[in-house]
Order: C-alpha cells, then sequence, then structure tokens
C-alpha cells in the first residue's frame, strides 16, 4: 500500500515493480491511496522492490509505503468476484446453447435451458417451505444420532424436576392441625419472679408466699426475687425498673405476685388478696400467672405438696375454609408439580441453543478452512 502525493507518478510506480514482478497489476486506486497485490511466492524479491521505492522516493511522490498480510475480508471479496466471473461466463455460455438449440429447432431443451438460467427451476411457495422443512428435520436428525448423551439429558430433564417436586411434597410435612402446648414456666429461660408480701404480719398470707417460693428451683434458671416495697407499689416498681433495663424486663421478668390481706368487716375472718403481674411479651404469659396462683392455693387447702394443676393449651382445628386455603398456598402438590415442571421446560428449551452454536461455530470454521 502506497500514500500519494500530489505529484505522484502511478504509472512509473508500476513500471518500476513490474521491473520484479512482471505480472503485477494495481489493485487500488482511489484518492491517495495506491494498493497492489504481490504474490506470496515472490516474498523474496519485496526487499529488492522496497530498496528501489525508498530511492525514488520524492521523484516517484510517494509520502509514505507499507506491506501487510491479506485479510479474511479481501479473500472474501475476491472470491466473490471471481465467482461472480464464472457465473457470467456460464449464463453467456448457456445463451450461446440456447441459441444454437434454437436453430436445431428443440425448443423444449432451450426452454429448458432458459429457465435453469433464469433461476425457473426452484422451487417457491408451498413447495418451498417443505424442502426447508425437510432439510431442517433431517438436519435435527443427523444431530440428535451423532450428540445421543445430549438428547437423553434433555429428555431427562423434565423427568428429574417432576421427581424431585414429588419427593419435596412427600418428605416435607404438610398441614396438619396444632399440636397442645403444656403452659409451664419451663418453657422459659431465665426468668425472674417478683414476690411481694406486703402484710407481713397476717399469716395466711405469709403461708401462701412460702408455698408460692416453694414451686421455684433456686438451682435452675427460673428463680424468685423477694421484694419488699415500703414507699411504692410494685407497679411502680415495674416502671422503674422498665426505665433502667427495658430489654431485661421484657426477656426475665415475666410474672409475679403480691399477698396482702384484705380488709372485712369482720375481724375474725382473714381475708388475703392475691394480685398477679405480667408484662406480656411473650405469648401465654397471663394463664402461667394464673396457673402459679392457682397452685399456690391448692397446696395450702389441701396440705399436699403433690397437687398440680396443669394448664394446656389446645389450639382449634382447622376449619374446611382454612385447609383450602393452605391447599392453594406453595406447599400444595398442584403448585410443587406445576412449578418444577415448567422450571425444567425452561432448562429444555434453553438446551435447544447448544445447536444453534454448534452450527454457528462449525459454519464458521468452514469459511475460514475455504
Amino acid at each position: 500500500m502506497i500514500v500519494k502525493e500530489s505529484c505522484c507518478e502511478v504509472q512509473r510506480i508500476t513500471e518500476l515493480i513490474r521491473k520484479s514482478i512482471p505480472e503485477v497489476s494495481i489493485n487500488q486506486n482511489v484518492g491517495a491511496e495506491l494498493t497492489y497485490l504481490l504474490p506470496s511466492d515472490k516474498s523474496h524479491l519485496f526487499q529488492q522492490i522496497f530498496e528501489e521505492l525508498e530511492q525514488n522516493r520524492r521523484a516517484l511522490g510517494i509520502s509514505s509505503y507499507g506491506a501487510s498480510v491479506t485479510t479474511m475480508e479481501e479473500v472474501f471479496i475476491r472470491v466473490g468476484e471471481i465467482n461472480a466471473g464464472h457465473h457470467e461466463m456460464e449464463r453467456q455460455n448457456s445463451l450461446r446453447e440456447d441459441t444454437f438449440v434454437n436453430l436445431t429447432g428443440t425448443s423444449s431443451t432451450q426452454s429448458l435451458l432458459q429457465d435453469g438460467a433464469n433461476g425457473d427451476l426452484r422451487n417457491k411457495g408451498v413447495n418451498l417451505f417443505v424442502q426447508q422443512l425437510r432439510a431442517m428435520l433431517t438436519k435435527k436428525l443427523l444431530y440428535t444420532v451423532r450428540n445421543w448423551l445430549l438428547f437423553t439429558a434433555q429428555l431427562l430433564i423434565p423427568v428429574a424436576f417432576l421427581a424431585i417436586s414429588l419427593v419435596v411434597v412427600q418428605t416435607v410435612p404438610g398441614v396438619t392441625n396444632s399440636k397442645s402446648l403444656p403452659i409451664r414456666l419451663e418453657n422459659y429461660l431465665s426468668t425472674n419472679t417478683l414476690v411481694e408480701l406486703a402484710t407481713p404480719d397476717n399469716i395466711l398470707a405469709r403461708n401462701l408466699t412460702e408455698i408460692y417460693a416453694d414451686q421455684f428451683d433456686t438451682s435452675g434458671h427460673n428463680k424468685y426475687e423477694r421484694v419488699d416495697l415500703l414507699n411504692q407499689s410494685m407497679l411502680e416498681y415495674y416502671t422503674e425498673r422498665a426505665s433502667i433495663d427495658l430489654p431485661g424486663v421484657n426477656l426475665h421478668l415475666l410474672t409475679g405476685v403480691t399477698f396482702r390481706t384484705l380488709p372485712t368487716r369482720r375481724r375474725q375472718t382473714e381475708k388475703v388478696l392475691a394480685t398477679a403481674w405480667f408484662n406480656n411479651q411473650p405469648y401465654h404469659v397471663p394463664p402461667l400467672t394464673l396457673n402459679l396462683i392457682h397452685n399456690a392455693l391448692l397446696v395450702h387447702r389441701t396440705g399436699d405438696s403433690e397437687y398440680r394443676l396443669t394448664v394446656t393449651n389446645h389450639p382449634l382445628p382447622f376449619d374446611d375454609f382454612s385447609k383450602l386455603n393452605n391447599d392453594a398456598s406453595s406447599s400444595s402438590l398442584g403448585f410443587q408439580v406445576g412449578f418444577n415442571i415448567s422450571f425444567g421446560m425452561a432448562f429444555l428449551a434453553a438446551s435447544f441453543v447448544i445447536f444453534l452454536g454448534t452450527i454457528r461455530t462449525v459454519f464458521t470454521f468452514m469459511l475460514m478452512d475455504f
């Protein structure tokens, strides 16, 4: 490739190159660019050509020059030009044969050759569609036979996803009624129950306080704390503790009780008022608080510490409407099967891209080899 100046002598440059390579010709002469196609088998003469161009550079009007390997695009363009020339020669030959046949009187052969030259023998319409469909099916069949492992995987993907959905549905438990829950202090960890004896001079209040405290194991996680409040109530004490450590009160001070003498008109009869306290943060704390007081009253009444009251939470069973709603959720069999099959079909459809990518790659390699 040569970059020309305004005073470039194209004819002299061509003659200079033809001294070494007589068959060379101008490839392009557009604007300031002048190119020649040099045969690769004459590469041993390139040094002499370049030396002469360098020595006569100013006289020939050359701004710069260089050499490069022919690109694939140029090769394809050249091949296309050659093929176009061959097609034109074949068309002219066919026209000559038509003229010769016409002179001999065989009109049917002439029309046949003319139709072939004009491309009228190619299929059109429905016949062309059937031909293309048959070719695609044949190509797919050959590809399937050669890549039977991929074809087997395509068949097994939906089946595998269906099997996974059935295993998941059979393994994961379905919707069942909730189990009963015993309400006990052992269900909670690290609790501290506040016990207040507001009237220590009352014998009944003292007995109930002792019985109530005996329900706790001092060596365990659930303990009790005796508080003596003189100038404030239990509610004020809870409020003060919460202002200092609110998370600690919510997590640990779940229950509490206050025993005090209940004033009556009769002096001979003593009555004790038991007030239950709870923070209502965890679930089932109110029935737990009442059950502790009821057990203390039961032991005091019977005189036997072996007696205990047990409180159990029995949830109501699901009605028919709730069961239908649960069946319609994501845990139902129909949803799992439909979702996994659609997911498997998505993978199946995506696997066909391998077929198109392989064809594209092979076609590219064929062009490069050509």
